[in-house]
């Protein structure tokens, strides 16, 4: 934005100006903010209905009587040729 050199400046409009790109950017973290929360949230619920991968793995190996308990289930064999 560009004044005039040989007029006072419009300190009125430049204040207008000033605060209202000051509650547009708190405003913006704000909402940023808000979304992250969010997300974690979300995250955290996600990860509460969802049973971890490696306790199911550890619970089928640790299985007593597994003829697959070393291989972790794999039943494929490979040929020594």
């Amino acid at each position: 934005m560009q004044f005039p050199i040989d007029k006072p400046m419009p300190l009125k409009l430049i204040r207008e100006i000033v605060e209202y790109r000051v509650r547009e950017v708190e405003a913006k973290r704000k909402s940023k903010l808000q979304s992250k929360s969010k997300a974690k949230l979300a995250t955290q619920d996600r990860a509460k209905r969802t049973p971890k991968a490696s306790s199911r793995m550890t619970q089928s190996r640790q299985t007593p009587g597994s003829q697959n308990a070393k291989t972790g289930g794999n039943t494929r064999r490979r040929s020594n040729k």
